[in-house]
């Protein structure tokens, strides 16, 4: 092949040339000193080739060759994955000025996450890292943690995927799960930690219109369920299906016997309106129940909690309608209806909990945007606080925490069978600079029951059961996302 290649060039080279020269001999003389060249080129190339491959084999002896292999995958991993996440700080006042801070802005069930009066408050700092599973590449994780008064409020007196803290030092894992993309009908299979399907609102603070979460989201609806679920539907058509299990109902509740929670959900999205029907059905079931310890608090999160309490085979069902439409480019509304139907095999009549939440959003311009939200909420059962108290432990929603909370008689004990609670919301949201944004919000709530009074919200009388029958609460917030 070489003494081809190089005669091949010779003869060109000698036909180029051959005009311009006088005898053959001189012809000859010159294709043998372009030959001698080409072959001195060559042996050159084939030196250098060796010494490359020597210098390789030192750095592989050296394992400086899979140093280099691991900082290859390494990016490669960095580039597959998103990373994001957010900051978050918040002021609330509660103008009934009630007589003391502690959790005086959780009488009507709502503002878990801005809980104290008269605070300013780290919300949470989010982090989230995943790789959605794609055609392209099946399989998926997702990881998303908080930290701050958003993470103890979830992780006070959680044994599940919670790292306790004091205050705002809490850490709380909120979703941690992988995932598969099976090329069988395009059915992903999610396995883990995960939030859940259910309601409109969520945990993390920027993804929602209002800085507060409501009642319905404070009393009804889960957090995040530890399961796996099977996801799938038709892309032209929008429809979509969940079917899944999940050890428990609640964010808290662990695993502790042979039962699980279905998950299930369908709907259909699409040009400008999402509908969504979802819902789960299941034996670990919060107490709905004044458990009757022979405290005023009516009990602590161990007294309900499944690992010290044997199982009682109470189940309960949670349904849940959700529907988006977008008015415009700029403007959207929402429906949320859930109830959530307790059977007590030990309680009658069972108690039944449903919840209204309506509201929209408008962008006015760039950098501003306004939304409303309207709630009502209807119980038919004197054990709500408990369920409240439960879900929120370190919140202790109770007569002596807010001086006159909902449902509170002079002994302690829940004075109200059937009630009503109705809010109205209104936010207004600017972006100051770029990720960075300033939200105001003011909140309107009441209460009507069929006991003795509807004065069952704080109010500035420290050391007394007397109350309000409603209360105003402003909010601020800073976040900044990334």
């Amino acid at each position: 092949m070489r003494s081809m290649w190089t005669t091949t060039v010779a003869a060109v080279v000698g036909l180029v040339l051959a005009p311009s020269l006088a005898t053959a001999d001189d012809v000859s003389e010159q294709l043998r000193l372009l030959q001698e060249r080409l072959a001195s080129m060559e042996d050159r190339l084939q030196a250098t080739q060796d010494q490359l491959e020597d210098a390789n084999g030192t750095l592989e002896a050296a394992g400086i060759g899979e140093e280099r292999s691991a900082v290859s995958r390494l990016a490669s991993f960095l580039e597959k994955t998103d990373f994001g996440g957010w900051a978050a700080a918040s002021y609330s006042w509660n103008f009934n000025d009630p007589g003391q801070a502690r959790n005086a802005n959780t009488g009507a069930f709502s503002h878990a996450f801005h809980a104290q009066h008269n605070s300013i408050q780290f919300d949470e700092f989010a982090l989230s890292i995943g790789q959605e599973a794609t055609e392209e590449s099946r399989g998926g994780f997702q990881f998303d943690i908080l930290f701050g008064e958003t993470a103890n409020l979830m992780t006070t007196g959680n044994n599940d995927f919670g790292f306790n803290g004091t205050g705002a030092s809490s850490l709380w894992v909120g979703q941690a799960y992988v995932e598969y993309l099976s090329p069988i009908g395009g059915v992903k299979v999610t396995a883990g930690k995960f939030f859940t399907h259910i309601g409109y609102e969520v945990v993390g603070a920027p993804l929602n219109a209002n800085i507060n979460r409501g009642f319905t989201w404070g009393l009804l609806q889960p957090i995040s369920h530890t399961g796996i679920k099977f996801e799938g539907g038709c892309g032209d058509c929008g429809m979509w299906w969940l079917l899944g299990v999940a050890n428990g109902f609640q964010e808290r509740q662990p695993d502790n016997d042979a039962r699980k929670d279905l998950l299930f959900g369908f709907g259909k999205d699409g040009e400008k309106t999402d509908v969504a029907i979802n819902g789960s059905f299941g034996w670990d079931a919060e107490s709905f129940r004044n458990l009757g310890l022979g405290t005023s608090q009516g009990g602590t999160l161990a007294d309900w909690n499944p690992v010290t309490r044997a199982p009682h085979g109470d189940t309960q069902l949670v349904l849940d309608l959700i529907i988006e439409h977008q008015l415009s480019d700029a403007s959207l509304v929402w429906l949320n209806v859930t109830s959530r139907q307790y059977f007590d095999h030990d309680q009658d009549p069972e108690p039944f909990l449903v919840g209204l939440n309506v509201g929209g959003r408008t962008q006015l311009n760039d950098r501003v945007a306004v939304a409303t939200r309207f709630e009502w909420l209807r119980g038919d059962d004197d054990g709500t606080n408990d369920v409240f108290d439960a879900r929120f432990p370190s919140l202790n929603s109770d007569c002596q925490a807010t001086n006159g909370a909902f449902g509170c008689s002079s002994s302690g004990s829940p004075g109200a069978s059937q009630f009503d609670v109705f809010g109205v919301t209104g936010t207004l949201d600017v972006a100051l600079v770029d990720n960075l944004s300033f939200r105001t919000e003011f909140s309107w709530e009441t209460i009507r029951t069929d006991g003795s009074s509807d004065r069952q919200l704080p109010r500035d009388n420290p050391g007394s059961h007397k109350a309000a029958k409603s209360q105003v609460i402003g909010t601020a917030q800073m976040i900044y996302e990334f």
